[in-house]
């Protein structure tokens, strides 16, 4: 998916595989070295930017793995399957997570939200089992397989914002 604001354009790449870093563990004969590994199917969204030419850069890609943003990374999550941006506060957008697990549910989804004007404004998770969010997580709903915004009609408000999350099943 792709959404956009005046500034930037955010690509949802949901098959795209991530790199972590696993972290040394264990001691003597069970000691693991620290290392990367590839998740599949982990997803990410692309932030891209332009010089106000006809030249775009990619700024940022935006995953599981990066600081501050909820969850980690795992396979089959598809982290940006479907994305959204608002307009009426600067850099906020909503990543849909529709194959992250929760506990007791497999594949039951999730949103990763942040609401801000500054790249350092923090990342909420919102997922079924947060309280205000109708509906039990279940395996297999795929919630956040789609996101929109909407404004409630008080601009510039921080607290304008609706935000829609389709649950498939």
């Amino acid at each position: 998916s792709v959404a956009g604001s005046a500034e930037a354009v955010y690509v949802g790449a949901p098959g795209h595989e991530v790199t972590v870093k696993v972290k040394a563990s264990g001691k003597g004969k069970h000691a693991k070295k620290a290392h990367t590994k590839t998740v599949k199917n982990a997803g990410a969204v692309e932030l891209l930017t332009s010089d106000g030419g006809s030249t775009i850069h990619l700024k940022q890609t935006i995953n599981q793995a990066t600081h501050g943003v909820p969850g980690d990374p795992k396979a089959g999550n598809h982290f940006g399957f479907a994305i959204s941006t608002f307009s009426g506060i600067k850099d906020t957008l909503a990543v849909g997570i529709p194959g992250m697990s929760l506990p007791g549910a497999s594949h039951a989804g999730a949103v990763v939200l942040r609401a801000g004007s500054k790249a350092s404004s923090p990342w909420q998770l919102i997922d079924r089992k947060v309280k205000g969010v109708t509906g039990a997580a279940r395996a297999g709903d795929a919630f956040g397989q789609a996101v929109a915004f909407s404004s409630r009609g008080y601009p510039g408000d921080a607290n304008d914002f609706l935000l829609f999350i389709g649950v498939p099943k």
